[in-house]
């Protein structure tokens, strides 16, 4: 549920294209880039005037449906109205799932007893001696080595495998390995897989990095106050964003990454090539550098400030242009010598005296529009 007003907004704005008889149907990519592009052709066919709809996200998950976040609720209005009803989509079968009836992956924790692999190769070893469980759609959040035990896996799982899950008593197999499993918000499972043996590590409330399936594993020890920590974000709907095994902490000797950094689920897509800098931070902690991608890029136009104009070679160019004066006597001399002349002052003023520079708009924020700048006005106005 949305804790912040932030959340409730973007909840409220934020609806999934899915097939009709989802989850039996599932979109491709293929479909997800001819919506959007079709999408996109509907736009540009809009007249001008007036508000155009305008979209923060749209995307294509694990779950087969397409997730869309609008700007506002009259770009809502907009793409329920076009979505189904437009050519050559009336054929597929689509609808628009908004509220409640958002698909949504329910947080686990999977343990996999045995040496530690990598999360993608445990889940398709999963789906594959439990075939109740269907892995592809699953999500993985962060991937935990427990020395000499196995692997904790921090998972987003489908409600229909979810569903399954309570039917196996959350227990499932990987290969050679059985595997618990645990739902911490609801407390049902089995509570081991959320466990690990406690290790003497007074300095870090996690030692080593959650990392996602595509980075390396971290193998290093997890004490009891990061398990409490790690049981806590995953109740509360947050998410780790470390990646990688570079230390946060880097004392004399001593190197260890106790610093993470958090999330909810609503933003933690939009953060990026998350490091750890190796510039000199004057302290034992290390500078944490990311990426917040916002989907929204400064509009840079060509702009020229007559005020730079450099006259003097403006004259110059425009005298050796036109040349000595010559009489016309005729009326399609008259046309040629206006034309000659109006050609020779653009191009000694555009091309040389005062030449075109590019500048990026001040307002790069997605939010902001013309509404919102007449806004200010009245209220600037009236203080």
């Amino acid at each position: 549920m949305p804790t912040t007003y932030s959340q409730a907004a973007n909840s409220a704005l934020r609806v999934a294209v899915a097939g009709e008889d989802f989850p039996a149907t599932r979109l491709s990519a293929e479909y997800c880039d001819a919506l959007h592009l079709a999408l996109s052709r509907a736009i540009d066919a809009l007249p001008v005037e007036g508000s155009m709809p305008r979209f923060n996200e749209f995307r294509l998950t694990e779950q087969g449906i397409i997730m869309v976040t609008c700007f506002d609720e009259r770009s809502k209005e907009w793409l329920t109205s076009q979505v189904g009803s437009m050519s050559p989509f009336r054929e597929t079968g689509i609808r628009i799932l908004e509220g409640e009836a958002l698909p949504r992956l329910r947080k686990m924790v999977a343990f996999v007893p045995g040496p530690s692999e990598e999360g993608v190769d445990l889940l398709c070893r999963i789906e594959r001696s439990t075939p109740e469980l269907r892995t592809r759609f699953w999500k993985i959040r962060q991937v935990i080595g427990v020395p000499g035990r196995g692997t904790r896996l921090i998972l987003g799982v489908d409600e229909e495998s979810a569903v399954a899950l309570q039917r196996l008593n959350f227990v499932g197999h990987a290969g050679m390995s059985r595997v618990t499993f645990w739902d911490p918000r609801h407390h049902k499972g089995d509570p081991g897989a959320d466990e690990a043996p406690p290790t003497e590590a007074p300095d870090g409330a996690t030692e080593g990095s959650a990392s996602q399936a595509s980075e390396e594993p971290a193998h290093k020890d997890v004490n009891q106050r990061g398990q409490d920590l790690l049981e806590f974000l995953i109740s509360s709907g947050l998410d780790i964003l470390n990646r990688g095994t570079k230390p946060t902490f880097v004392t004399r000797n001593r190197q260890k990454m106790i610093d993470i950094t958090i999330s909810n689920s609503w933003s933690s897509h939009l953060v990026t090539n998350w490091r750890v800098s190796s510039e000199v931070s004057m302290s034992d902690h290390r500078h944490i550098l990311f990426h917040l991608e916002t989907g929204t890029v400064p509009e840079e136009r060509e702009y020229r400030n007559p005020k730079l104009t450099v006259w003097s070679t403006y004259k110059d160019i425009l005298s050796r242009n036109v040349g000595p004066p010559v009489r016309p006597h005729t009326i399609p001399q008259i046309k040629s010598s206006v034309k000659n002349l109006t050609k020779a002052v653009v191009h000694a003023y555009y091309e040389q005296s005062c030449p075109v520079r590019k500048v990026r708009s001040r307002h790069s924020v997605p939010w902001w529009n013309p509404e919102l700048l007449t806004l200010r006005k009245k209220s600037a106005c009236a203080l």
